[in-house]
């Protein structure tokens, strides 16, 4: 069987010499792709990296920093430049830029639905041939928002993404687009295959017989001041077994985070910071009235195995996965000494990514969570 995508990936340390970084750019514009993908860390010199990118590549480029790295031939790495480059005679990308995240508007989804269409010159968007990445500002707090009205005017095309990183600085993350690194941005790059594909969606988090409710939260600052009419942080902390103190070390709320149930299937949102004043800083918007499950930990990396094996052999094969994976998810393997395993797993589907602020399914941003999509 002949090889539907010559893959070529590599990646150096952010203190790398000028010559390596240029060596390797070197190789990867004379793969002549029809696709980039650069994820760094922060502590690259961006610049650089832009000069780089903008002189190797006339075609699309994915690119954003990152909370880590992730290649085909480590598993997961950091403070690194992470390169992929892809050619092949059976797939066509294009991608689209949202500048104002606060500002897109249902209009803007239909008019870009329009440029899509006539961009691949179709008449449909066909969820057969077609699939969507997005890369959004993981600092933005913009991912629910842009995320629902996409998937809302691009239906039935499909999108999983992540949210950019900055190495747990929560400082200054930034999406490459058009020539440099910003701030407040996101890509849409829109692929059509003739080859088969597979998105997925997976965390390891089961549901426990404990329910809640959320009485008083504010969206827009992703905060819970009330549970079930009590203060948030100790009403938490009695419902997971612990005492407020117990939650000052991450662990506790890390491997309890709340799940919510959308369509028969539950989704992660994680308790992102403990603050002071009784309220939980989510990574996720959550309403007041909000009916929630208290979550446990379960086995990451054989659940994680199983949901891309499944895909695997629903496809047949698996030639790469681009994936965007949370990086509450890094910290919790680390802790739990699992790094190697998970390693040989990235390596054996040959994962490229990055450590995520957050991911986004199909409309959905989620928090703890692995999405991305497989090629067969």
């Amino acid at each position: 069987m002949s090889d539907p995508y010559h893959v070529l990936t590599s990646a150096c340390a952010c203190d790398a010499p000028a010559e390596e970084l240029r060596d390797m750019f070197k190789q990867h514009r004379q793969h002549e792709p029809q696709l980039a993908l650069a994820f760094c860390s922060p502590k690259c010199d961006l610049e650089q990296v832009a000069e780089q990118l903008r002189g190797s590549f006339t075609c699309p480029v994915i690119g954003c920093t990152t909370a880590g790295e992730i290649i085909p031939q480590q598993g997961y790495i950091e403070h690194s430049l992470a390169l992929l480059s892809l050619r092949s005679p059976d797939i066509e990308v294009r991608q689209y830029t949202v500048h104002d995240l606060h500002a897109f508007s249902l209009d803007d989804g239909k008019n870009l639905r329009g440029q899509i269409l006539k961009g691949f010159g179709l008449e449909i968007l066909d969820p057969c041939t077609m699939f969507a990445l997005l890369i959004i500002d993981g600092l933005s707090g913009a991912e629910e928002r842009l995320s629902s009205l996409l998937a809302w005017t691009l239906s039935p095309m499909k999108i999983v993404g992540g949210s950019t990183g900055d190495d747990l600085w929560y400082q200054n993350t930034a999406v490459y687009s058009q020539g440099r690194f910003s701030k407040g941005i996101a890509t849409l790059t829109v692929f059509r295959t003739r080859r088969s594909f597979r998105l997925f969606r997976v965390h390891h988090f089961q549901p426990t017989e404990t329910k809640l409710v959320i009485t008083e939260a504010d969206p827009l600052t992703r905060q819970i001041c009330e549970i079930n009419g009590y203060p948030a942080v100790e009403e938490y902390a009695r419902l997971i077994g612990c005492s407020v103190k117990d939650l000052e070390s991450r662990d506790q709320y890390v491997l309890h985070p709340l799940l919510i149930r959308i369509g028969g299937e539950y989704f992660v949102r994680s308790i992102f910071e403990i603050k002071g004043n009784n309220t939980l800083q989510l990574a996720c918007a959550l309403d007041p009235g909000t009916v929630l499950t208290l979550g446990k930990s379960g086995d990451i990396v054989g659940i994680t195995e199983q949901v891309f094996r499944d895909a695997r052999e629903s496809l047949g094969s698996c030639h790469l996965i681009i994936g965007f994976d949370c990086v509450q998810r890094r910290l919790e393997i680390q802790e739990k000494n699992l790094m190697q395993p998970m390693n040989q797993l990235m390596q054996e589907y040959h994962f490229f990514g990055f450590s995520s602020y957050g991911e986004q399914y199909q409309g959905l941003h989620i928090n703890h969570t692995s999405t991305g999509v497989m090629l067969g």
